[in-house]
């Protein structure tokens, strides 16, 4: 009797597990620019300005691999592990060099530094760091200044927000209409981080977030910025930026790019830290996927990717009615439910035990009848 060969869908869909499940170190798909460094100083001096710049692009490159470490872990740089100058270029994709300002034996400039995801993460786990991938979520961009309009494209603290927004690692910028129903939003409850403001903003917009960003005029009778911000989360809390002091700019003006990137900076380096479990230890539960067809796992694995409180996804075994997977994460059982259930999946504990499917599933369901 001649041996029955396996269906197409499941030596498709066994491919897809074996293919697509998450790495064990972060289990999270994010985007390149998480691992971007914008706007590191550089400078040197030495002999001739050409020795100057060497040195100064090294040592900037080193500076913004520590500095981008420190995003991730949430830790103080000091305790971060060194990288030798000579072993940079195993961890830098490429970078680009702005403001130069280049003397006889000197140079400066600003550095944006695009690293490789895979060894910065390999350099993190080898030392035993923790580190969180922050989630670049659509946000809703309110941008207040006297005398601007948050809805105007000429505003100077509007167009400088946006630009800033568009670089950060949280933030994806989402553009209000300027219509009567956004006129009618009260600027004072929203500069007051007010929850009951803010939400329905984002249910508007079918955002997740919603970033109101305040410049005011700094009190010494500069023309420098004090800047802050209310944040309002996915989950609807609201969080508070703290306000910074940004000096003006050369040309004696207010400077609303630099105010606006050390604006977002701050809110991403505070999302970060709040992402960060550095000394959580990792749980693991298993669970039973039921499979109804080749693209709800597809969507299952593609979610689970995206949770940030998973760390590992292993599959144990698979079957054509379902997989059975253990899934490494920090954090309570009931946080990591209310995670995956903001990813449209849901998390129950059964009799037969812990089942995973995409909510509004039918309880069991195989693939091919």
């Amino acid at each position: 009797m001649a041996a029955r060969r396996p269906s197409i869908a499941l030596l498709v869909l066994g491919a897809l597990l074996l293919l697509g499940q998450p790495g064990p170190a972060t289990g999270q798909a994010v985007q390149q620019r998480q691992f971007i460094e914008r706007d590191v100083p550089v400078q040197a001096e030495a002999d001739d300005a050409v020795q100057a710049r060497s040195q100064a692009l090294l040592d900037g490159q080193v500076a913004a691999l520590q500095r981008l470490m420190a995003r991730l872990s949430g830790r103080d740089p000091a305790s971060l592990p060194e990288v030798a100058p000579g072993q940079i270029d195993r961890y830098v994709r490429s970078f680009e060099i702005l403001q130069e300002q280049v003397g006889a034996r000197s140079y400066a400039a600003r550095l944006t530094v695009d690293f490789r995801q895979e060894a910065v993460q390999e350099l993190l786990d080898r030392n035993g760091i923790s580190y969180a991938l922050v989630p670049t979520l659509p946000t809703v961009v309110l941008a207040y200044a006297p005398g601007g309009d948050p809805y105007l494209d000429s505003d100077p603290w509007r167009s400088a927000v946006l630009d800033a927004a568009g670089q950060s690692v949280a933030v994806e910028p989402i553009l209000p209409l300027g219509d009567a129903q956004d006129l009618a939003i009260a600027e004072a409850q929203a500069l007051a981080g007010d929850a009951g403001t803010l939400q329905p903003v984002a249910e508007r917009y079918g955002a997740d977030a919603v970033l109101v960003a305040h410049a005011a005029p700094a009190s010494d009778g500069s023309q420098g910025l004090v800047v802050s911000g209310q944040y309002l989360d996915r989950d609807g809390l609201v969080q508070a930026v703290p306000a910074l002091s940004v000096p003006p700019g050369p040309d004696g003006q207010a400077d609303y790019p630099a105010a606006a990137t050390a604006l977002l900076a701050v809110l991403d380096r505070q999302i970060g830290q709040a992402s960060v479990r550095s000394d959580a230890t990792v749980e693991l539960l298993s669970a039973t996927v039921p499979l109804a067809d080749l693209s709800s796992w597809v969507q299952i694995r593609r979610a689970l990717e995206d949770t940030p409180e998973i760390r590992s996804t292993r599959i144990e075994r698979m079957t054509r009615r379902e997989a059975r997977i253990v899934i490494g994460h920090v954090g309570s059982v009931e946080g990591l439910q209310a995670a995956l259930q903001r990813r449209g999946l849901a998390l129950s504990q059964e009799i037969e035990g812990w089942r995973l499917g995409r909510a509004g599933d039918r309880p069991m369901s195989t693939i091919g009848g």
